[in-house]
């Protein structure tokens, strides 16, 4: 018997998953090797993690709600992840790498397809608004968390390593320019994709939710000169963003928490 279009679909999805985290996983591993901080030369692996998940947007266009991929998702991958991620310009006054702006015609041909796509657009997951709040509350969490600890442990009165008070101008842009960068590039593989494509092979939910965290753990093993990072607040960001996307079937909310997350971190 010949397979369905859904299982192909699917199938090609798991392939392109594996493309994906042997780019997310020993790529970035060898490119970040110095280090935790990511050279420039990490925005074209960047680039080639978007254009997978574009793929999979793609293939995947039709049956969506599998992957618990809402409209929010969509709108956040296309919008931020074109027009936040190009640079006002560079410290150096040199010009501007053209890497940056290839992340838009990946964009517009992804939104060309899902305006061809029109009617599978009501097959996709429904935004869960209702967990927004939890969502971004979520990802503030674990960094108070780990101010909190780190407060104690080294006696830093300062809250978030010196950093606070933020400024409202400066944490608000840096949540927006956060959705354009890891959220978007890992929520949907992570807590998308994956899950969908393994809880079609099968799987229970707490087996997926466990997995999932400790490929996002693995993922971020350049942390290794952090240890609370690397060994406490990874961990408890991957099991509470699946955890949130595993709830309210939709990427979106555990997408916010991790922009939210990643918005406070930076001023660590």
């Amino acid at each position: 018997m010949p397979a369905s279009s859904d299982d192909l679909g699917d199938r090609r999805i798991g392939w392109l998953l594996v493309a994906y985290f042997f780019v997310r996983i020993p790529l970035v591993a060898l490119v970040s090797r110095q280090g935790p901080n990511l050279p420039a030369s990490y925005q074209y692996v960047e680039f080639l993690l978007y254009a997978l998940t574009a793929a999979m947007l793609v293939v995947a266009r039709s049956s969506l709600s599998e992957y618990r991929i809402d409209r929010l998702t969509v709108v956040i991958f296309v919008l931020f992840g074109t027009l936040l991620r190009i640079p006002s310009a560079t410290e150096d006054g040199s010009p501007i790498d053209p890497m940056y702006y290839a992340f838009g015609p990946v964009a517009l041909v992804l939104l060309a397809v899902i305006l061809r796509s029109r009617s599978a657009v009501n097959r996709w997951a429904r935004a869960s608004w209702e967990w927004i709040p939890l969502g971004l509350l979520s990802g503030v969490g674990p960094i108070l968390l780990a101010a909190v600890v780190r407060m104690l442990v080294s006696g830093d009165s300062s809250p978030i390593g010196g950093a606070l008070p933020l400024s409202t101008v400066g944490l608000v842009f840096m949540f927006l320019y956060q959705m354009g960068n890891s959220a978007i590039i890992e929520e949907p593989a992570f807590r998308g994709f994956l899950w969908g494509h393994l809880e079609q092979r099968g799987w229970s939910g707490v087996r997926i939710w466990f997995f999932q965290a400790a490929l996002f753990w693995l993922a971020h093993v350049r942390y290794i000169d952090r240890p609370f990072t690397l060994w406490v607040t990874v961990p408890v960001g991957g099991l509470l963003f699946g955890r949130i996307s595993w709830k309210s079937r939709s990427v979106g909310p555990a997408l916010l928490a991790h922009a939210a997350y990643n918005s406070l971190a930076a001023f660590d």
